[in-house]
């Protein structure tokens, strides 16, 4: 998110920071809680919809962000949104392209 539009609804540096700090963090955090999930659960595809999904729905509250306070709640939506979709991602990428290089490896070895 800019800080120039958090600006323009009325937050100051110090209110971008911690909103900024908050919304990262949260990310980081969630990105380890929800790779140890798909790992265990192996319902990644499940848990990459679902971020997609809140991310969507946070950028819904954008329109309704009239004061810094919900360009907050935008921000922590779409970044709690980001911290479940990346690890399961990552890993569905992963699984994907390890099935295709076996298929390509095992056809080159006949």
């Amino acid at each position: 998110m800019s800080p120039l539009f958090l600006a323009s609804v009325g937050a100051t540096p110090f209110i971008i920071g911690v909103i900024e700090g908050i919304a990262e963090s949260l990310a980081s955090l969630l990105k380890f809680v929800t790779g140890y999930i798909s790992d265990r659960t192996k319902q990644r595809k499940k848990l990459a919809i679902y971020g997609y999904g809140l991310s969507a729905v946070g950028r819904i509250l954008l329109i309704f962000a009239h004061s810094w306070l919900g360009a907050f709640l935008w921000r922590v939506a779409d970044r709690f949104g980001k911290g479940i979709r990346t690890a399961p991602r990552e890993a569905l990428i992963m699984e994907s392209g390890e099935k295709e290089s076996m298929d390509v490896h095992l056809e080159s070895s006949r």
